[in-house]
């Protein structure tokens, strides 16, 4: 049952919530109508960042008077998961042949996924050991399936695509840690793990469609669970923690 703090903190920025929806079916009708051949680089990388802008200033709206830490590390997360949807953004353009840009997004996200982590370690450090084992087996195992791809494409990329993977799945540990936390909302708790869960679904299917095999609809696919994701650990910041 949805409690009166939970309706306030969901209340709060729902005009910036529904603007982030808007300018994220703005990208994808550029996108994935064709219309984005249009477009330059420039203009496609600013449409790509506002949802991510847009929830932003949605984190910073839903706390009355001072902003928590949990807010705060937040805050910084999406400002480096901006930053590496505009590398990603150029990375994909046909516009830049420097694929170098790939390795830029992977940096930014890993950083901003290091600021979740601390985020979720404001409010909760207890060791939650089957999920902990359970995300940290996924990420090895997509890793040493696609080592050999990896390293045929280009051995320089082993380790940070290791890396990626294991921090990726320490960020999805600590939110499921969150659950059942006295702190936080039932809202706060959930919507931070699914969201964890659905971004590592999202850079899984990016690195089977760039290492393994191409993946039909790839990017939109991505695209859908990446916006998702985000969408879902912004919303983890309204009743994230409670006061004592």
């Amino acid at each position: 049952m949805t409690t009166s703090k939970d309706r306030e903190y969901v209340a709060f920025p729902a005009a910036l919530y529904g603007l982030a929806a808007l300018s994220t079916a703005g990208y994808f009708g550029l996108h994935f109508t064709g219309a984005h051949g249009v477009y330059d680089l420039g203009v496609m990388v600013a449409v790509k960042i506002v949802p991510i802008v847009t929830l932003m200033f949605a984190l910073l709206r839903c706390e009355r008077g001072s902003w928590s830490s949990y807010t705060l590390w937040m805050f910084v997360g999406f400002v480096f998961a901006m930053c590496g949807d505009i590398f990603m953004e150029t990375w994909s353009s046909d516009e830049v042949a420097n694929k170098d840009f790939f390795v830029f997004g992977l940096a930014s996200f890993l950083v901003g996924h290091v600021f979740y982590i601390v985020a979720f370690l404001t409010v909760s450090t207890g060791i939650a050991a089957f999920s902990g084992v359970c995300f940290g087996s996924f990420a090895v195992s997509v890793f040493l399936y696609l080592r050999p791809s990896v390293a045929q494409q280009d051995e320089k990329l082993i380790v940070p695509v290791l890396a990626y993977c294991l921090v990726i799945a320490a960020m999805a540990w600590r939110a499921s840690a969150r659950v059942g936390h006295h702190r936080s909302t039932a809202l706060s708790q959930y919507s931070g793990m699914i969201g964890a869960i659905v971004f590592m679904v999202s850079d899984s299917i990016i690195a089977f469609n760039r290492f393994n095999a191409p993946i039909p609809n790839a990017k939109v696919l991505v695209m859908v669970t990446y916006y998702a994701a985000q969408v879902l650990i912004a919303m983890s910041v309204h009743g994230a923690v409670l006061p004592q």
